[in-house]
């Protein structure tokens, strides 16, 4: 039978009961379980600011006036 040819006149109810098969825990477990692999970078020299410039370079002139 193709599509065009259903009849929607009837409706037909199904219901699934029982557990699910997978095992303990579930996906939340899966995450908790797993450690940081890399710590939070704080290095932000890299970046941008709103201008366009490295934020390194930005840090190196605040440096080079204080030392002056």
């Amino acid at each position: 039978r193709s599509i065009q040819n259903l009849n929607y006149d009837y409706t037909l109810r199904v219901e699934l009961r029982g557990p699910l098969p997978g095992g303990k825990g579930g996906y939340g477990s899966l995450l908790r379980s797993m450690k940081p692999k890399a710590k939070a970078d704080e290095n932000y020299e890299a970046c941008r600011d709103l201008s366009g410039r490295r934020l390194r370079h930005v840090n190196n002139q605040e440096r080079l006036r204080e030392w002056r």
